[in-house]
C-alpha cells in the first residue's frame, strides 16, 4: 500500500463529511481505496472469528482514555460512529503476521491528519477525534462541549443517577445531534455561497 498517495487521496474524501470524527462504515467504505477496505475487512473478520475485540473488554480504550469508554457499558456505546481513530486501531493480539498490516492502517490514519492547514475543517474534526481521548488537550483546558457532556453523562452514572442504558442512550444522542447539526451548518454554508456567486439580473 502506498501511504502516502491513500492517505492524501483518504484527506481529500474526508473534506466531503462535515460531521468528523463520528463516521458510519457506509460513510468510511464509500471513501477508501479497495486496498484499504480489504484490510479492514480482513482484520475485522479476524476479530470476530476469534474473538479479538469482545475478550479484550475494551482494553485499547482505556489505555487511550476515551471518555465513552466505561466497563459497565460491556462495549462501545457508539460502535457505529465510532471515530476513525478506533477504526484504524488494532493491536498485538492480532498477531505477528498482520504486525505489517496493523503499522500501515496506523500509519494511514497519521498521515491523513497531517495533510490539512491547521484550521482546515478536517484537521478540526480529527483534533476532536484526539480531544475524545484525552490527547491534545491540556488538564487546565476547557473541555469541548460535546466531551463535557459525554463527561456528565458518565458521571451521572457512576453515581447512580441514571441506569447504564440511559448513558448509552445518551451518548447516543450527544453523537448524533453533533452530526445534525454539522450537517446543517454545511448546508447552511453552501447556501450562502450559493447566493453570493449567483448572478442578479439587472434592468437598463
Amino acid at each position: 500500500m502506498n501511504t502516502e498517495m491513500t492517505a492524501r487521496n483518504l484527506y481529500r474524501s474526508l473534506e466531503t463529511l462535515p460531521y468528523l470524527p463520528f463516521v458510519t462504515d457506509e460513510e468510511l467504505r464509500e471513501r477508501l481505496e479497495p486496498e484499504v477496505i480489504q484490510a479492514l475487512s480482513l482484520l475485522e473478520g479476524l476479530s470476530q472469528t476469534e474473538e479479538i475485540c469482545s475478550r479484550c473488554r475494551g482494553k485499547c480504550c482505556h489505555e487511550m482514555g476515551c471518555e465513552l469508554f466505561s466497563p459497565e457499558l460491556e462495549g462501545c456505546p457508539i460502535a457505529d460512529y465510532r471515530p476513525l481513530l478506533c477504526r484504524f486501531h488494532y493491536c498485538e493480539k492480532f498477531g505477528p503476521e498482520h504486525e505489517g498490516l496493523v503499522k500501515g492502517l496506523r500509519d494511514l490514519f497519521v498521515s491523513a491528519a497531517s495533510y490539512g492547514e491547521a484550521e482546515s475543517r478536517v484537521v478540526l474534526g480529527l483534533e476532536l477525534n484526539m480531544l475524545l481521548y484525552r490527547a491534545c488537550r491540556k488538564p487546565e483546558d476547557p473541555c469541548p462541549p460535546l466531551v463535557e457532556n459525554i463527561r456528565q453523562t458518565a458521571s451521572a452514572a457512576h453515581r447512580g443517577e441514571i441506569s447504564w442504558q440511559e448513558a448509552k442512550e445518551k451518548f447516543r444522542k450527544e453523537v448524533e445531534t453533533y452530526r445534525s447539526k454539522k450537517q446543517m451548518e454545511r448546508a447552511l454554508l453552501h447556501a450562502k455561497e450559493g447566493r453570493a456567486i449567483t448572478p442578479v439580473a439587472v434592468s437598463f
